[in-house]
């Protein structure tokens, strides 16, 4: 009877073992699956600036190319490189982010500061977006947040980004701030074109981008990312979104006194 039983053990071990060698090939091969559909991602996404610049570079070294040809040409070329160089970003940013020792370092920050910086930069993006910037009045004007000041703006920029690429030109943009109950709401608003109810979830998937309702643009790793900072905040970035509504994107951060 003890040798069967020995002989059960044997076999159950071995199994074990088995098993876990399948667990492993599996996971190797959806690493390499990973890492392929990330240099081929990295690729096609390199292919179209990289391209264009060849060619307003042609456009540059031609004879008799008169200033307003050679300003276009400038110009593209700079948001072209403007292009390539947040590409870069987000892959390093996500690459710190996915590292096991990654941690934010929170400090009481104004939240005036915060919305000023963000609405700063929203100035400098494209399509001519009036930014309106509103505080609950039960906020009061020196409160503080415990965040990362880099990786908080990180998100903001992110969103706010998002918002005048994915709205008409002219159309306003809301920054605003909710408090609920010892946290602060961040919230930012656009009256795009809104996510098709299908995507909602892939938009904060690596690579996952809007297939239905929104222009697909960029490699699909700003909304990944914020979600990665936002829940090392212990919060989590959440979207309410109606198509031809818009979309409203936030998170929450806790208010310290």
């Amino acid at each position: 009877i003890g040798g069967i039983s020995d002989l059960r053990r044997v076999a159950l071990e071995r199994e074990a073992l088995l098993a876990n060698e399948r667990e492993r090939a599996r996971r190797m091969d959806e690493l390499n699956a990973m890492r392929s559909d990330f240099s081929a991602m990295i690729a096609h996404e390199l292919e179209t600036p990289i391209a264009a610049i060849r060619k307003l570079n042609e456009m540059l070294s031609a004879e008799g190319v008169d200033p307003v040809t050679r300003s276009y040409a400038t110009a593209a070329t700079e948001g072209e490189l403007d292009a390539l160089t947040n590409l870069v970003r987000d892959v390093r940013a996500v690459a710190t982010v996915e590292r096991e020792d990654f941690e934010v370092e929170t400090r009481p920050l104004p939240l005036e500061k915060l919305l000023a910086d963000a609405e700063v930069y929203a100035i400098t993006l494209p399509g001519q977006h009036p930014i309106e910037v509103m505080i609950r009045e039960d906020l009061t004007a020196g409160a503080c947040v415990l965040a990362d000041p880099e990786r908080v703006g990180q998100v903001l920029r992110n969103l706010l980004s998002n918002a005048t690429k994915y709205s008409p030109e002219g159309t306003p943009i809301e920054l605003r701030v909710i408090a609920n109950v010892g946290r602060a709401r961040i919230e930012v608003a656009d009256r795009g074109q809104g996510i098709h109810p299908g995507d909602v979830a892939r938009i904060f998937e690596k690579f996952g981008r809007d297939q239905k309702s929104r222009v697909s643009s960029g490699v699909g790793l700003g909304l990944y990312l914020s979600q990665r900072i936002v829940r090392s905040h212990g919060s989590e970035l959440t979207v309410r979104t109606r198509i031809g509504g818009g979309s409203v994107f936030g998170f929450e951060l806790a208010v310290v006194r």
